[in-house]
């Protein structure tokens, strides 16, 4: 009997060039899935980002809506925090606590008597005063999103401990008065939404929602954005934070020319914010490429041609790529790119330029 033969299934290996073609397709395939995961990574902090703006703008809502729909102050002298803070004015992420489910917190801050239990109430961090993004997210009292405080003289603008940005505060030289007067503060007004409170503040200058409705619109005003050029707290000079009472830990402003700190410097060739003509129509910026009133090299989002210590730069920045996150003063929010027309930002700042002679928005300007 014959034995029949085995049959071996020979095998032939992969060359080395199919080797290097496999792997260079799975390192393809690797890189492509890390992209993805990383763009969605950056895409879900960015909705976390602009969720958490959005509680804020609610609770600034809420409160308009309790207190004759006037928006917090930028700062509020006639509502000081407790001795332990010196019983310094309350800025605008103390008032609005109540309506961000902080009641207990709030009330404690306004009491406190000793600067250790002040400081140890300072250093809470707030979720929703932070970007997911943000490296110092969970830093002590960190207040990432600042508010539309609209045009700042330079050298206030760089001031790492500003108080003086305030309604009283700025000269514009289309009345040729040579004094701040009440026209000079409409303009100024105009020029922004949060502004400091006093005893002696006008009720007619104060940040009213039914302004925003009638002249520039909610839809069209910014209220909120994000800086990741604020302080957190410091302990031992009691600055920074959501506590904090100065300009750059609170707010993001235009940078103007100046004369001195509190004259603007005027450019009526250009159409600057004042231009010669009736002391009750002075204008606000129409035309920025070539206005040298006007410093948004600085001031411009997501600028780092200033970098300065944290708390001295008043501009909205993120650590989004190309864009920031910001919210409207009819609680829309929106993310907006760094490359966007500087006039149209400029508008975007003022609640109140259409009166003043700035150029109407189009819905397809931003």
């Amino acid at each position: 009997m014959q034995r029949q033969r085995s049959r071996y299934v020979h095998r032939q290996a992969l060359t080395l060039i199919e080797v290097l073609v496999i792997l260079a397709v799975l390192g393809l395939l690797l890189a492509i899935s890390s992209v993805n995961l990383v763009d969605q990574r950056v895409s879900s902090r960015r909705v976390m980002c602009l969720n958490n703006m959005r509680n804020v703008s609610m609770s600034m809502q809420w409160y308009a809506t309790d207190h004759q729909g006037e928006l917090p102050p930028l700062t509020n002298a006639t509502l000081p925090l407790g001795p332990g803070f010196g019983n310094r004015p309350a800025s605008w992420s103390v008032q609005v606590l109540p309506y961000l489910d902080q009641m207990a917190l709030y009330e404690r801050v306004l009491s406190v008597q000793t600067k250790g239990e002040a400081n140890q109430l300072a250093e809470v961090n707030i979720e929703v005063y932070t970007c997911a993004a943000d490296p110092l997210e969970e830093a002590a009292g960190r207040l990432g999103f600042v508010v539309n405080a609209g045009y700042m003289t330079s050298s206030r603008w760089d001031e790492l401990n500003n108080t003086s940005h305030a309604l009283d505060a700025y000269d514009y030289p289309f009345d040729g008065t040579g004094t701040i007067t009440s026209a000079d503060q409409d303009v100024t007004f105009a020029t922004g939404v949060f502004w400091r409170a006093d005893a002696n503040t006008p009720p007619t200058l104060r940040a009213n929602l039914s302004q925003f409705w009638r002249n520039d619109g909610a839809s069209q005003t910014l209220m909120l954005s994000e800086n990741l050029d604020t302080r957190t707290f410091i302990a031992q000079t009691q600055q920074g934070g959501w506590v904090s009472h100065a300009t750059g830990d609170l707010a993001f402003a235009v940078e103007v020319a100046e004369t001195a700190p509190s004259v603007v410097a005027d450019n009526s060739i250009e159409a600057g914010m004042g231009v010669p003509g009736t002391p009750s129509q002075p204008m606000l910026s129409t035309a920025l490429a070539p206005n040298p009133s006007i410093h948004l090299v600085a001031s411009a989002i997501n600028s780092i041609s200033k970098m300065t210590t944290p708390g001295q730069s008043s501009r909205p920045r993120s650590i989004h790529p190309g864009v920031v996150n910001t919210m409207f003063c009819d609680g829309s929010g929106k993310t907006i790119s760094e490359n966007m027309n500087h006039d149209v930002y400029v508008r975007l700042m003022t609640p109140n330029g259409n009166r003043y002679g700035q150029l109407l928005l189009q819905a397809t300007d931003f």
